[in-house]
């Protein structure tokens, strides 16, 4: 039986993945896990203050240590920061006026909780969501953590 080896592009592929899910939790999980760094409740005070430069900073960090990762396997792998950013998802809607439901899927067909209908495809829209707070975008930014998103493409 052949075994599939782990290149070095394999690595670099895997940490970008795991960054573009942990980045958006960094500072939780930096809060949570203090007694392993030396961050004072005082220092997390002040990154909680300015959450988007926080996030530009975090976003930094991750993709030089992805990059000096690569550097120090002899690869090139130039990710940039950009390549990080979570765009918004598509979530269904039942939009058949006054209804605007987010469709949910029950019974293995999607459904509209507020009307009970099964809403054809002529009655149904996109809305751009979060992906990590899962709430509707207000003008590509979610209410929720501020965070501003490309529109996603279809």
């Amino acid at each position: 039986m052949l075994k599939k080896v782990f290149t070095r592009g394999d690595l670099l592929n895997l940490l970008e993945k795991e960054a573009e899910k942990y980045r958006l939790q960094a500072l939780a999980s930096i809060e949570r896990n203090r007694h392993m760094n030396d961050l004072s409740v005082e220092d997390l005070a002040q990154l909680k203050k300015n959450q988007q430069l926080t996030q530009r900073v975090i976003n930094a960090l991750l993709v030089d240590f992805i990059n000096v990762v690569g550097t120090s396997q002899c690869c090139d792998y130039g990710l940039n920061t950009k390549q990080l950013e979570s765009k918004a998802k598509w979530v269904q809607h039942h939009d058949d006026r006054p209804c605007t439901a987010r469709l949910t899927t029950q019974d293995g067909g999607r459904w509209c909780p507020k009307c009970k209908l099964h809403p054809d495809m002529q009655s149904t829209c996109l809305y751009p969501y979060c992906p990590s707070c899962d709430r509707s975008l207000k003008n590509m930014k979610c209410p929720k953590c501020g965070q501003i998103f490309q529109r996603p493409s279809s």
